[in-house]
């Protein structure tokens, strides 16, 4: 069931910014799929400018500019600042993942090990000192 436009903020009449900056293997989700998971239907969700990197797509919708889709860790202190507006609360996962990748003769040793402990502790910290939502991408818009 599709969400009708007089029922959902009126994505026809905004600039949609995207990120076109992903390797050809990583999976980032595009307006289309975004859409798609909201019910909301688009004539052209591929129309818009395209940045090749998040940051510069951000500082775009920061200036007025558009809605981006962006990674919620990086946009929650934006968001927190009032520099930013989550339109929806529809998030879409990101089919990626992090690895650590060391020799395996660093397995074992008390440096290494004390190195992992820390930097996966470090992950589940929240960012800025706000409630990360791992995983999920949302539109968002400059506050006005």
């Amino acid at each position: 069931m599709s969400v009708e436009l007089q029922q959902a903020p009126d994505f026809q009449c905004k600039t949609l910014l995207h990120v076109r900056s992903a390797p050809p293997s990583a999976h980032y989700p595009t307006w289309r799929q975004w859409f798609g998971e909201a019910g909301i239907m688009h004539l052209e969700p591929e129309a818009g400018p395209v940045f090749s990197e998040a940051y510069m797509a951000l500082q775009a919708a920061m200036a007025g500019q558009g809605l981006v889709l962006g990674q919620s860790i990086l946009v929650d202190h934006d968001m927190a600042a009032g520099r930013l507006v989550r339109m929806l609360d529809t998030p879409v996962s990101l089919r990626m993942s992090y690895y650590l990748l060391y020799p395996q003769q660093s397995q074992g040793e008390l440096a290494f090990e004390l190195f992992r402990t820390w930097l996966l502790d470090e992950i589940r910290l929240p960012l800025y000192g706000s409630t990360v939502s791992a995983g999920g991408q949302n539109p968002v818009l400059p506050h006005a």
